[in-house]
């Protein structure tokens, strides 16, 4: 990550670095100068790739429309049914396919463990655990039920849309 501004803020709104130059000049360094100000006489703002930008919405030019932080609205959730997720940085994604690939991934990891933790293998009759859902069927929420618990809430791997809500 460098040092230099992947957009800047003027006029309420962000701009691509190319049309703040464009409508500013830069300065000897390429950047839009200090003193700049919008037509509301607020001065320029710079954001920077470790500013805190809403992934699910991602950052656009406002002047030519250009992506300038590519918007993750699909999040992974895996938790534990009735429980706050355990993950304080989900997976984020920018298609529904790449999030059902980590989702599938995430499963996958979670039936190894069980499979391991049972001593079984693939081929096995009579597995002890359920499967109520599918990724490769299209459904966006999976969850795993240990049949050898007694009271097991299961496990959900969960594909939310951010901008649903």
């Amino acid at each position: 990550m460098t040092g230099d501004p992947i957009a800047y803020t003027y006029d309420a709104a962000e701009h691509c670095p190319a049309c703040a130059r464009a409508r500013f000049g830069s300065d000897d360094h390429g950047f839009v100068p200090e003193d700049a100000e919008d037509s509301e006489g607020n001065g320029i703002g710079a954001v920077f790739g470790w500013d805190e930008i809403e992934p699910d919405r991602g950052l656009y030019c406002d002047t030519c429309g250009a992506e300038i932080v590519e918007a993750l609205p699909y999040v992974v959730v895996e938790n534990t049914p009735g429980y706050l997720p355990e993950d304080d940085d989900p997976g984020r994604f920018a298609t529904l396919d790449e999030a059902r690939v980590y989702a599938s991934d995430r499963l996958s990891d979670l039936l190894d463990h069980l499979y391991e933790a049972h001593g079984l293998h693939e081929d096995s009759g009579g597995l002890p655990f359920r499967v109520v859902g599918s990724f490769a069927q299209g459904d966006d929420c999976v969850i795993v039920y240990d049949l050898t618990r007694t009271h097991d809430l299961g496990r959900v791997i969960d594909i939310v849309d951010t901008r649903a809500s």
